[in-house]
């Protein structure tokens, strides 16, 4: 999406050696905004009338796929390793509790990777950037820098830390691609990651005519996957049960048609399209793109997910005319995503697969 560079190089100024983190409240002001306006609660609000539920899902890596980089959270050694990416030196290092990379100016290594620049080797400047923004904590973690020029975009550093391994490598060596893709891996937050690695998450695209037409300005109910990505947006049901003659009356009479969705209470389709929102291969159906990139994700649990994504097939596994036909058109989607037999290559899919199963079918 060149247009958020474009219109977005002039604004702010950064000042080398300027420190604003004070504390974890100003650091967060920095990630993208967590106080999205869909009527999500955050897990917090969840914990005093669910609190077996909440410090069972608190223990999972679905609470840190993202969190903001401190110690408590942060796996990576930032001791002065210095890791090449594509024949850029990137260096780890760490000042007054701050994790730090000296990298090339992530702003101008975006812009070239658009085309919108043409530097020569050695050209982009090395600077300084904190990092903000950790995800993953389970076998490797990534980071994320914010951009001093585009308020609340979140840069790659294309580093993975092997936590196992203690042990850096370039974030290209990190995932399995065809012998022939020259990708650079360079990539926002907040276009992609945003979609499954936050609650509620708002890529918050600013339209043209208005002051910061072109910025994504994102939003999202909570960083990590918590409560409310599998049972929907909670207001509505603490609203209810604040009230404590609507819990009795609920208790005494029975409640049909609750506040919430409860995805152990929908079908087997229901049920599994509530993970297969993230763990499946899929493209946004209809005007579904064009109204995610300005104000998030629209599909709720519980409802059809078919009426918000198409979900990809690989011939091989369908024998379809139409899979056959998309393959034919488009081979290196496919081969990014699926070994030549139809398995799928990248982690994380399973609804992909499970979903043309007969298990799932019959």
């Amino acid at each position: 999406m060149a247009v958020v560079l474009v219109a977005s190089l002039s604004y702010g100024v950064w000042h080398a050696g300027l420190d604003p983190y004070r504390d974890l409240e100003e650091l967060k002001t920095h990630l993208p905004k967590l106080d999205r306006e869909s009527s999500y609660v955050a897990s917090s609000s969840c914990r005093s009338c669910h609190p077996g539920e909440y410090h069972s899902w608190h223990r999972t890596y679905h609470r840190t796929m993202t969190q903001v980089a401190t110690a408590d959270n942060v796996y990576g050694a930032f001791d002065g390793s210095k890791v090449i990416s594509h024949g850029m030196e990137y260096t780890v290092f760490s000042t007054n509790g701050q994790y730090m990379v000296r990298m090339p100016d992530p702003d101008l290594v975006m812009a070239a990777a658009q085309g919108q620049m043409n530097p020569a080797p050695g050209e982009i400047p090395q600077v300084d950037r904190r990092v903000v923004m950790a995800t993953g904590s389970h076998h490797y973690q990534t980071y994320w820098v914010e951009s001093p020029r585009m308020e609340r975009l979140m840069q790659t550093l294309p580093l993975v830390y092997l936590i196992k391994d203690r042990k850096w490598i370039p974030r290209e060596h990190a995932f399995m691609r065809p012998p022939d893709d020259k990708g650079d891996f360079i990539t926002q937050w907040n276009h992609h990651c945003i979609r499954c690695h936050s609650t509620g998450g708002n890529p918050g695209l600013q339209p043209e005519g208005t002051a910061k037409a072109g910025m994504l300005l994102s939003e999202v109910g909570e960083l990590g996957i918590s409560c409310e990505a599998c049972h929907g947006p909670g207001e509505a049901h603490i609203d209810f049960h604040r009230n404590p003659l609507n819990r009795y009356s609920r208790r005494a009479k029975g409640y049909n048609g609750d506040t919430i969705v409860n995805p152990s209470g929908l079908d087997h389709r229901r049920s599994s399209e509530v993970c297969g929102q993230c763990h499946g291969v899929y493209i946004d159906a209809g005007i579904e793109e064009e109204r995610y990139r300005y104000d998030g994700i629209h599909y709720r649990p519980g409802e059809d997910i078919s009426d918000y994504r198409y979900y990809i097939q690989h011939p091989a596994n369908t024998g379809l005319d139409r899979h056959h036909t998309e393959f034919e058109k488009n081979p290196g989607f496919y081969a990014d995503r699926w070994w030549e037999d139809g398995s799928i290559l990248a982690g994380g899919r399973e609804y992909t697969a499970m979903s043309v199963s007969c298990c799932y079918n019959n």
